[in-house]
């Protein structure tokens, strides 16, 4: 996965305060990322590179990350210090400088979310004699190949300072919107792009009217669950779309997957366990979740 997508992400979540619009968008990327980059994306949209169980710290004290800045961009620390004044944001300052740099190496290439991460991570390890060089070669070599953009959010996550909105709730509900069926109640069909999104005056996908109502939703392959117990994973395991007999219910399945996603994050501690559990195996891989 290209780093280019989660910064992607990353605006569109700075984009919205509404946390259907963010659950969708966060959804939708858990859906398409890599096997490998599944469980690197669940922790960095969280502004981390270690799980919640891990007191590991990034440990980067801004000062480095202004030589880094300079480094890459080619100015001097004392004008990204300016920079950094002006905007009040060493991310922001960071995205101005390396916007000012005239031309970047013709051999550089696109960044992945597996090198952005496995630098960042490697940070917290380095330890000793030289190793403030090295940290600050492993920041700068990042930024040296990012593009303006993705400075930012290479600064503001190696700073631990990444605020794009999610929270452990938003998480949740896009991993059950990600890897469950669709419920019927939950989601509606937008009817102008025939996307399945939530309930809302405008289309998250197209920004269209909505006006969808559960006594008119039709969907001729979906599943009929008329009570909890059909909801059961060995039934449902094989089907994207159920069709609950009523709003309530859909609520009460909804809720049901809710707390299955809860119960392995309790077990865990780490979302990107319980997701690479979800994408290999689906809701019933999370029965067997430990730490």
């Amino acid at each position: 996965m290209e780093y280019s997508q989660l910064v992607h992400l990353y605006e569109n979540l700075g984009s919205t305060s509404k946390r259907l619009e963010k659950t969708y968008f966060l959804a939708e990327a858990l859906k398409q990322a890599d096997k490998e980059s599944l469980p690197m994306l669940v922790l960095l949209v969280q502004g981390r590179v270690f799980p919640g169980w891990d007191e590991s710290k990034i440990g980067i004290a801004s000062q480095l990350m202004v030589k880094a800045i300079s480094a890459a961009s080619g100015t001097s620390p004392s004008a990204v210090e300016a920079e950094w004044k002006n905007s009040g944001d060493l991310g922001i300052a960071a995205e101005r400088l390396l916007n000012k740099k005239r031309q970047r190496a013709l051999l550089s290439s696109e960044l992945t979310v597996a090198k952005v991460f496995d630098n960042i991570r490697s940070l917290a390890g380095i330890e000793g004699k030289g190793s403030v060089e090295r940290k600050l070669q492993l920041i700068a070599e990042l930024l040296s190949s990012a593009s303006a953009l993705e400075a930012r959010y290479i600064t503001k996550t190696v700073l631990e300072q990444l605020r794009v909105g999610v929270s452990s709730g938003t998480l949740r509900d896009a991993l059950v919107w990600a890897f469950f069926p669709k419920i019927i109640g939950i989601l509606h069909r937008c009817p102008h792009c025939s996307s399945l999104v939530p309930n809302t005056k405008s289309c998250v996908a197209c920004r269209a009217a909505m006006a969808g109502k559960f006594s008119e939703a039709k969907e001729p392959k979906a599943i009929e669950v008329n009570s909890l117990n059909e909801a059961d994973y060995n039934r449902i395991s094989n089907r994207d779309i159920l069709m609950p007999g009523d709003e309530a219910l859909a609520r009460g399945i909804y809720n049901h997957f809710l707390d299955s996603v809860q119960q392995a994050y309790d077990m865990s501690n780490d979302f990107a366990v319980v997701a690479e559990k979800l994408a290999a195996s689906g809701p019933a891989g999370l029965k067997d979740t430990r730490l």
